[in-house]
């Protein structure tokens, strides 16, 4: 038995703690409760993603390796590259968040957020803020931004949230 190339499919961890370092939940939900009418989370999450699409831009793994691959040989970026960056951004500052991928087509691309630790540590401290939703505009900003980022003409819908449907669902329609 000859030797077998180990591939290594994680994360960078260089990636997940520069992301952790800079992005800390606590002090987001400090901020969102102290200025809950603010542009705080928009920014937040528009600035969450533009840093996740650097790093792994500059710091690749062998997962975006291979995607970056596929997608040259393809012409597809939807919706693999996305979701590549919105999985690192998610499991960077919030790892212990339940999420999953309801649909991946090149047509679609939907995930729902079921137990989520931004509301949760909002709720912990204003349930009447939590129950605003003021973390909605972070999750819609970072999620436009990213598709912005990569040139891709999407349809975004928020379709539930965890306050009334204990859950979050985003739908992504890719339009070209």
């Amino acid at each position: 038995m000859g030797d077998k190339e180990i591939f290594d499919y994680y994360i960078e961890d260089e990636i997940l703690d520069s992301l952790r370092n800079e992005f800390s939940v606590d002090i987001l939900v400090e901020n969102l409760i102290e200025e809950s009418e603010s542009n705080y989370a928009v920014n937040w999450g528009k600035n969450l993603i533009k840093k996740t699409i650097k790093l792994n831009k500059d710091i690749k793994d062998r997962t975006g390796k291979i995607l970056a691959e596929v997608s040259k040989k393809t012409s597809h970026n939807f919706p693999h590259i996305p979701q590549r960056y919105l999985e690192i951004a998610y499991l960077a500052i919030r790892p212990k968040d339940k999420w999953g991928i309801t649909s991946s087509t090149l047509h679609n691309f939907n995930h729902t957020i079921v137990n989520c630790n931004i509301f949760n540590k909002l709720r912990k401290v204003n349930e009447n803020i939590a129950n605003k939703l003021v973390c909605k505009d972070l999750c819609l900003n970072l999620i436009e931004t990213l598709y912005k980022e990569l040139g891709l003409n999407i349809e975004l819908n928020m379709t539930n949230n965890i306050p009334e449907n204990k859950k979050c669902i985003f739908e992504v329609s890719y339009k070209g």
